[in-house]
């Protein structure tokens, strides 16, 4: 049975580490790309990764939710690819 959209959510989230979980929330806060809203920061600050992924859902719904998390973990990983080259 394959897992429902939130739970793979809450798996991906779940595979975060916390600076990288940070990072996530501050381009959910700060535009997701292409034509995507923004979840306000005072939502985000002290959710759960449970409510964030209820927060993703509720404002880009099930349809669009995964590329969403797809854009955005492409740009945590490209950041995080560039600060090794700095170092």
């Amino acid at each position: 049975m394959e897992a429902s959209v939130q739970e793979q959510l809450l798996n991906m989230l779940d595979d975060l580490g916390e600076e990288e979980l940070e990072r996530f929330r501050f381009y959910l806060q700060n535009g997701p790309g292409g034509h995507f809203t923004t979840i306000k920061k005072s939502r985000l600050e002290k959710a759960s990764r449970m409510r964030t992924v209820d927060l993703m859902v509720e404002t880009y719904t099930t349809d669009h939710v995964m590329e969403v998390v797809r854009w955005i973990l492409k740009k945590i990983k490209k950041g995080q690819s560039e600060e090794k080259k700095q170092h």
